[in-house]
């Protein structure tokens, strides 16, 4: 596998596309294209990266969260989008900083491996293409 520098953008709109690709036909998993998004995906490089994101993610909820008084423990919400409860303020505070933290970490750049095929599907659409670009097309 060869490597590549990308950034966190790059990196999360491959992820966003790679999937959408593969879920769109089962038969696109069985494609070299599709072993190609695969071995990117499963990567240690790629996994890397997507776990400091969101560990980083999920730093700014917790320090963000409700806390219980007695025991000291965060808040965990039931039946939400959220992993975590929180007051007014806190919902618009974690919300912003989830916001600022995206927005630079879009910016940093990563070494990733990828794994390029000479062969694409005809029917690819052209947004497609360009989001696999640089890491399973080159």
């Amino acid at each position: 596998m060869e490597m590549t520098v990308r950034t966190f953008e790059q990196i999360r709109l491959f992820n966003a596309y790679s999937h959408l690709y593969l879920r769109q036909n089962p038969v696109n998993e069985r494609t070299k294209l599709g072993y190609a998004i695969r071995r990117v995906q499963e990567s240690k490089s790629f996994a890397n990266v997507l776990w400091q994101y969101n560990h980083e993610l999920d730093c700014i909820r917790i320090d963000n969260a409700l806390i219980d008084e007695k025991t000291k423990e965060v808040i965990l919400a039931e039946k939400s989008n959220r992993p975590y409860k929180y007051d007014t303020k806190g919902l618009k505070k974690v919300s912003e900083e989830e916001n600022d933290f995206a927005k630079e970490w879009d910016k940093n750049e990563f070494e990733i491996s990828c794994y390029y095929v000479k062969e694409l599907p005809e029917d690819m659409d052209e947004i497609m293409k360009e989001h696999l670009t640089g890491f399973v097309i080159e």
